[in-house]
């Protein structure tokens, strides 16, 4: 990236972040393909989000929600699988998630994000929080698809899959999920709009992968890896 390029999207990040632009922040993210090389599954870049969140957006900066300075403990560790995945310290995440998850606790904030955003949004769309946050996948020792050379964030336990939300309703229980929600216009595809878009402006996660992409049909894929991407196509 040259140096002008550089100083721009850095501007711009900072200008949209100040003014709670959050659609913007995540268009800008998905457009700007010299930020850094595709991510965790080298996907193909999606189209922006074209619609921006309300003004109170849940992932706008505050007390204790920006990223700490300094590096992040994993970046470090090298991505490749010629000697297996690395021996981490993995800790144990229950509480509403089903399954449980298994994460590094550098990862932790990320989640904590994840569980806030998830929690806020329902609140906001369906007027209740989540009874249960349905995981896909969290650690696993496992290659990028498509790179068996290259280590997943998953690997790390530095990544997160979500296939959606549980309610209990008055009218009864009641799933939100990707697979049956995401792009088919209604309050459940407004969930995820606002979940994704809020996500991409928090700076707990940096990569975001989901539909249309054929192997992100059924869930939303957040992690913390080196490259920052969003590659995911929202309703308007």
């Amino acid at each position: 990236m040259s140096q002008e390029r550089a100083l721009f999207v850095a501007t711009a990040l900072a200008a949209a972040l100040a003014l709670g632009a959050v659609g913007a922040v995540a268009a800008l993210i998905a457009t700007a393909p010299s930020l850094a090389p595709l991510g965790e599954e080298e996907a193909p870049r999606a189209e922006a989000p074209r619609a921006q969140a309300p003004p109170d957006a849940a992932g706008s900066p505050r007390d204790g929600g920006a990223p700490d300075a300094g590096p992040y403990p994993l970046d470090g560790l090298p991505r490749t699988t010629d000697t297996g995945c690395p021996d981490l310290p993995l800790v144990e995440r229950t509480g509403a998630w089903r399954p449980a998850l298994r994460i590094h606790p550098a990862f932790l904030p990320a989640v904590e994000e994840i569980e806030r955003v998830l929690a806020d949004t329902s609140r906001e769309i369906y007027g209740a929080a989540p009874s249960a946050l349905l995981s896909a996948s969290s650690y696993r020792c496992t290659p990028v698809r498509g790179r068996p050379e290259r280590l997943s964030e998953h690997g790390l336990g530095n990544a997160l899959d979500v296939r959606g939300i549980e309610l209990d309703l008055p009218e009864g229980r009641r799933a939100v999920t990707v697979r049956e929600g995401f792009g088919h216009g209604g309050p459940d595809a407004r969930f995820f709009r606002r979940v994704v878009e809020r996500l991409a402006a928090s700076g707990r996660v940096t990569g975001i992968l989901g539909p249309p992409d054929p192997d992100h049909l059924d869930h939303l894929h957040f992690d913390h890896g080196r490259s920052r991407f969003l590659s995911v196509v929202l309703d308007p």
